[in-house]
């Protein structure tokens, strides 16, 4: 006599339950199932399902509806004995629902976390974030092409984004179905202003040139020139009164913006 073992599928494979029982012939053999150890346990009726009265229960292929406790009940002239109660574990496939957008474009230098943690399902069930540990899923980041792993949480965070890190990331997802590249984005930086030559102070006689000017980097650049607060226009990295009167004196200072809604930078003063 062979006793039948526990079993653990993906879902879409086959699985098989096999018991050896000797006897006086003849001999009928009846697996049945219960879906819940120390319930009623009946013929089988699930699809897919073959070898219902044969020495091997053949489930092909396995859904979530065959995940039970099975024994195999065997009778003849002597009587009837049962084998073991086995249980058939069918495991599902992981997947990441709604998809992240192809693309995404950031600001340098900000803080940005991209997470997949609220898109994990196992079958058609979403699982929560504190059970991914305890149902041995896990995750791995990186870049497009290369090997090196930037993360092994089920985000992306960028501290302080830098152009460099500009470039498609991919994350391969494991359970116990095995490992999949399930979540892509494509992440563009934006270069934020950064203001590399300030304004300086300066003394000008009336009816003199007065002109202030920065140099900044960045991508869509809009200037804003102020004088003790109040906005003189001038989308210019340069700031020009041809004749100076007494009341252009003050504290200047530029606001230069991005057209991409990216961090402001300020001049000094």
């Amino acid at each position: 006599e062979s006793q039948p073992i526990d079993v653990s599928v993906c879902e879409g494979e086959m699985a098989q339950l096999y018991a050896k029982i000797t006897g006086v012939e003849p001999m009928t053999l009846i697996w049945q199932n219960s879906n819940g150890e120390g319930l009623d346990y009946t013929d089988i009726t699930t699809q897919n399902v073959s070898g219902e009265t044969t020495s091997t229960l053949v489930v092909n292929p396995s859904a979530e509806t065959h995940e039970r406790y099975y024994y195999c009940l065997a009778t003849n002239e002597c009587g009837s004995v049962r084998t073991d109660t086995v249980f058939l574990n069918v495991n599902q496939h992981i997947s990441v629902y709604p998809s992240l957008p192809a693309g995404i474009s950031l600001c340098s230098g900000v803080d940005t976390v991209i997470s997949i943690a609220d898109r994990i399902y196992q079958g058609a069930d979403l699982v929560d974030e504190d059970e991914f540990e305890e149902q041995g899923i896990t995750f791995a980041w990186h870049k497009q092409g290369e090997t090196e792993i930037v993360s092994t949480e089920p985000y992306l965070h960028f501290s302080n984004l830098t152009d460099d890190e500009a470039g498609r990331y991919v994350c391969d997802i494991t359970n116990a179905c095995g490992t999949d590249d399930l979540a892509s984005v494509l992440i563009t930086v934006t270069l934020s202003p950064t203001i590399t030559m300030q304004p300086h102070d300066l003394d000008v006689c009336t009816g003199g040139t007065l002109s202030l000017s920065l140099t900044a980097e960045g991508d869509g650049l809009r200037y804003a020139w102020y004088r003790n607060g109040e906005y003189l226009g001038n989308n210019s990295p340069t700031y020009t009164a041809p004749t100076v009167a007494a009341q252009y004196g003050g504290t200047y200072y530029c606001k230069v913006e991005s057209e991409f809604d990216c961090p402001t930078a300020y001049s000094d003063t």
